[in-house]
């Protein structure tokens, strides 16, 4: 079977992101699908003058929901789920094409290197991060309805050495962008949190906030990215306090409406 690859990528007003999303991938792919929520700005616009073939759906605060959508869009064999405000280098193109062209796996994991606030975030939790981003089609599908959500893999997986390339992610710009994702992000957390049956108060969100802040601060070494690791710790645990807070929140609010 002859090899195509199909670039996917969600996006809500990311027109100063996708030119160069889909521009990094261009010599790899053979069609681009961009799955849009709706966008004010010219994302649509500009993803079109490149080629791209453009779905709409319905806008929703993160893109985990779309992801199954816009691959089932996607007429490859390969699939390259990119986020628009992540590169693909030359280097990872290279090495994608033998992977396929040699058939050497269904699903490949592949490390980032993740930039935040104009410089490259080395530790905080950063070091280690891999996603599955290239696989067959059929060969992976993400569960419904859910916040950073695992993938459900099917078939051989292949962790790709980082020294044969690395997917670029050029992160948050500035803390304003940080404290509104997480603001964001933190609202189907805790939706998950109170479907899970975990015990919720705001006293365990204090401690499930000081756990990340330590792993993250002392056991990744957040300290070596300088005062960024200590501003992305103490976020990271407020993250995890936010999110107990706003369900036990969610769950007063619902028992005063049973009374």
């Amino acid at each position: 079977m002859s090899v195509s690859i199909s670039l996917v990528v969600s996006t809500l007003n990311e027109e100063h992101n996708i030119a160069d999303c889909i521009r990094s991938a261009q010599e790899l792919v053979n069609e681009v699908i961009v799955v849009d929520m709706h966008s004010d700005d010219r994302t649509v616009e500009i993803a079109g003058s490149l080629g791209a073939t453009v779905h709409l759906v319905e806008r929703r605060p993160f893109v985990d929901p779309t992801r199954n959508f816009a691959i089932a869009q996607a007429t490859g064999n390969w699939i390259l789920l990119l986020d628009a405000d992540e590169r693909l280098t030359p280097k990872l193109a290279t090495e994608l094409r033998i992977i396929a062209e040699k058939d050497q796996a269904d699903v490949v994991s592949i490390q980032f290197d993740t930039y935040m606030f104009g410089r490259h975030i080395r530790y905080s939790g950063w070091q280690e991060d891999r996603h599955h981003r290239f696989f067959k089609k059929g060969f992976l599908e993400y569960p419904d309805r859910e916040i950073h959500a695992h993938p459900i893999i099917i078939g051989r997986q292949l962790i790709l050495d980082g020294n044969k390339g690395k997917i670029q992610h050029f992160n948050f710009q500035d803390l304003r962008d940080f404290i509104k994702t997480i603001n964001d992000y933190t609202d189907g957390e805790s939706l998950q949190l109170l479907r899970s049956g975990v015990k919720i108060t705001p006293l365990r969100g204090i401690y499930w906030g000081l756990r990340h802040f330590c792993r993250r601060y002392l056991k990744m070494r957040g300290y070596k990215d300088g005062m960024y690791g200590l501003i992305l710790s103490v976020f990271m645990g407020f993250y995890w306090f936010l999110t107990f807070s706003k369900a036990w929140e969610r769950k007063q609010r619902s028992r005063k409406i049973a009374i």
